[in-house]
């Protein structure tokens, strides 16, 4: 019995490694379900994500001057921008300023309203479709965003896994940085991505590092982006 959990916990820890792989040097997240995706090849894009939460009273208004409805806000909105990618040899030389191109708001239910440019003008917006990258780009932050709780649901801790993995390991650019544009997949490191899933259970969500403020943020319950993200690719161009 003890051989067979052991070898389900090595397939779990491959199948999770694997992935991270896929996305180094291409994803940093700075919280849950909030980051952002380098596209090197041509057109060279950075797709950013933020506020995967339900939107205040302030922003509501404005959402609802964009175009969306009371309904269409129930859950969070997600805003995902669109920008040049211009740094290619970051972190070395001196950073070049990335436009924006497009500027996204994704309601709840999966109504999307866009803007051009960094024009953000509410009576500016316009119904619009996330193309092939921007599903690309919300499938890898939520992707990403799981693993940390797959690896506290199966795991005893972020040391167990580890561990599982043997000299198969490496943690640069999981929780050491790289020299890369996006230098850590996890802003702090997955690590600590584990153990605030830990303190957040135990009830000790307080003890989790000050200068950890977005990932403390970013810890409320999102079972319901599945389904977002499944809506948006359904009804998306691509």
């Amino acid at each position: 019995m003890k051989n067979e959990i052991s070898k389900r916990k090595e397939k779990i820890a491959t199948r999770i490694y694997n992935t991270l792989q896929i996305y180094k040097g291409k994803a940093c997240l700075t919280g849950f379900y909030n980051g952002d995706i380098i596209y090197q090849n041509s057109p060279s894009r950075r797709i950013e994500i933020y506020g995967f939460r339900a939107a205040d009273n302030f922003f509501k208004k404005s959402l609802l001057k964009r175009g969306f409805t009371q309904n269409d806000l129930r859950g969070p909105v997600v805003t995902l921008i669109e920008k040049e990618f211009n740094n290619p040899q970051w972190p070395d030389g001196k950073f070049i300023r990335e436009p924006i191109l497009r500027y996204y708001n994704i309601g709840g239910k999966g109504k999307v309203f866009g803007s051009n440019g960094s024009d953000i003008d509410d009576e500016k917006f316009q119904p619009a479709n996330l193309n092939e990258r921007h599903i690309g780009a919300l499938e890898a932050i939520i992707k990403l965003s799981q693993i940390p709780y797959k690896i506290s649901e199966n795991f005893e801790n972020y040391d167990e896994f580890k561990e599982t993995l043997g000299d198969r390991f490496d943690p640069v650019s999981i929780d050491f940085v790289d020299w890369c544009p996006q230098q850590i997949l996890y802003n702090e490191g997955l690590g600590e991505f584990v153990n605030a899933i830990s303190l957040k259970e135990t009830g000790k969500l307080d003890q989790l590092d000050t200068s950890s403020w977005k990932l403390k943020d970013s810890l409320d319950p999102r079972d319901h982006f599945k389904k977002l993200f499944e809506t948006l690719k359904k009804y998306s161009s691509h």
